[in-house]
């Protein structure tokens, strides 16, 4: 039999401050059933007062998941301070010239067909999360904006030929790896990005 090890409240939102003061937002895991793809959401991307919204992303392995809401969220908030720069630099074994980081400021729109976003040469989309979902998928957000509300956007990632989940002809075999939290309908047909990525 496993033992788990019980994490506080306390605890949980010690190492989300944490990493917020490391690289300006943090990113938490969370591991379900063999039915439910795990998942991965930021916290503290968005600032209250602001439009920059928390990312979700389920499904893929989690280091893909990590790259993803690293890269996503630097071009939204910008650089992570330099303390953070200077270890990432050190962990990686590179100079820190050879460290690129995005400017920031983007904004993402829901139903937009991204191109090549991620550098994987495959489109992305975002769908603004529903609600009525929070309370199950971001607990740890949820305690750290209360009261105040936040908007979550979703990552959707293609499969192998480019096309997302509510797409005809989508692969099947990604069908149960990737779980919506919005309506896709409402965004149907996908706008394209501008050229300007």
């Amino acid at each position: 039999m496993k033992h788990h090890r019980h994490v506080s409240m306390t605890t949980l939102q010690r190492e989300i401050r944490e990493g917020i003061a490391l690289q300006g937002f943090a990113i938490r895991h969370v591991s379900t059933s063999n039915t439910e793809p795990e998942f991965t959401y930021t916290v503290g991307l968005h600032l209250p007062g602001s439009s920059r919204p928390e990312l979700f992303m389920s499904g893929l392995s989690r280091e893909i998941r990590v790259q993803w809401m690293l890269h996503l969220g630097f071009l939204i908030q910008g650089p992570p301070p330099e303390k953070a720069r200077k270890q990432m630099t050190n962990v990686q074994g590179v100079s820190a010239e050879a460290s690129a980081y995005p400017e920031g400021g983007r904004v993402f729109q829901p139903g937009v067909r991204y191109l090549d976003l991620t550098g994987n040469g495959l489109p992305t989309c975002l769908g603004e999360v529903d609600q009525h979902y929070y309370e199950d998928y971001f607990g740890q957000a949820l305690v750290f904006h209360s009261p105040s509300a936040f908007p979550v956007l979703q990552i959707v990632w293609p499969d192998t030929r480019g096309r997302f989940p509510f797409e005809a002809s989508f692969e099947r075999r990604f069908l149960k790896m990737q779980h919506l939290l919005f309506d896709p309908q409402r965004y149907l047909p996908l706008r394209e990005a501008e050229l300007e990525q």
